[in-house]
């Protein structure tokens, strides 16, 4: 393998590293919260894994608002979808397509 091949290999490691926080465990819990019908939950894992600080924090509003309304109004559905999408924009370019296949069927 030539310099530039493996520079290459290590920019690909480099990349597979920094979507690490999405493992195989985070795209079962994701499937559960899921499962649970927690969609703001299964979202928020997404958040946590790919270390999106202020996703996690809107999210986190989201949730509390949620709980003391006692259900989740349109708007707030609209909200977390868009964040939620933006979030699969970045996984999608973080992730091998199977991976983020994986992924994408867990929600």
């Amino acid at each position: 393998m030539n310099r530039i091949a493996a520079a290459q290999e290590l920019v690909k490691l480099a990349k597979a590293l920094t979507a690490a926080g999405v493992t195989p465990q985070v795209v079962a819990a994701i499937a559960a919260a899921t499962d649970r019908n927690d969609h703001t939950g299964s979202v928020m894992l997404l958040a946590k894994a790919l270390g999106d600080k202020k996703s996690v924090k809107l999210l986190e509003a989201i949730k509390l608002l949620h709980e003391h309304i006692g259900h989740i109004p349109d708007d707030l559905m609209m909200i977390r979808s868009h964040i939620g999408e933006n979030l699969m924009g970045k996984a999608q370019k973080a992730l091998s397509p199977e991976e983020y296949t994986q992924l994408a069927r867990a929600f």
